[in-house]
């Protein structure tokens, strides 16, 4: 009788699967621990998000980007809105979660990470939007 699952392609193909835990293979086992990310976050009220923008960009443009274009234009968009007197905050989101997908692939990302978790948690606080640590695969970092 056929083996009832393909067993010969182990790959995973996923949407968004932020904090899960993935794992292919035989008679494996895991332990994974998950915690709370905002306890890495600072208070919303304490947050300039115009100065965190501008610390952003520049340790986000210091990074080996292959699309710099695409990533100088996210953080444009972040920008003219928080430059606003009632920033549109799903806006800035959307517009900071296009940079993570491209900052993500730069070839020298995992080691500067530290240097973006900061910035990255005070705007994930001004706009209530925890998810954004794990959209620059920052969720682990305190």
């Amino acid at each position: 009788m056929a083996h009832p699952f393909d067993t010969s392609n182990r790959s995973v193909n996923a949407g968004t699967i932020a904090g899960a835990t993935v794992m292919t293979g035989d008679n494996n086992s895991a332990s994974t621990t998950t915690g709370d990310v905002t306890a890495h976050m600072p208070p919303a009220g304490t947050v300039n998000p115009r100065e965190e923008l501008a610390s952003l960009r520049e340790r986000v443009l210091a990074l080996e980007l292959a699309d710099r274009g695409r990533v100088e234009r996210a953080l444009a968009d972040a920008e003219e809105e928080a430059q606003k007197d009632a920033p549109d905050t799903g806006e800035i989101g959307d517009a900071l979660e296009r940079v993570a997908r491209y900052t993500r692939t730069a070839a020298d990302f995992a080691d500067n990470a530290a240097r973006l978790h900061p910035h990255v948690a005070a705007l994930a606080a001004w706009l209530s939007n925890p998810q954004l640590l794990a959209a620059f695969g920052l969720a682990g970092l305190a």
